[in-house]
């Protein structure tokens, strides 16, 4: 499934522990990845961060 070419990563914890990581990518080669989407997908990691610490385990 995970082509060629620039993606991004997170590791997700919530409360501490390790959940998962987070990978995103266009796809396809034919668009590249730059600062406004890395910032968006950091937002994205950082508010699902926030929500799992919410939850109790």
């Amino acid at each position: 499934m995970i082509g060629h070419g620039d993606f991004y990563a997170m590791s997700l914890f919530g409360n501490d522990r390790p959940i998962g990581l987070i990978y995103a990518d266009r796809g396809h080669g034919d668009c590249d990845l730059d600062l406004k989407t890395y910032n968006d997908f950091k937002m994205l990691c950082l508010e699902a961060a926030k929500g799992l610490n919410r939850v109790k385990g």
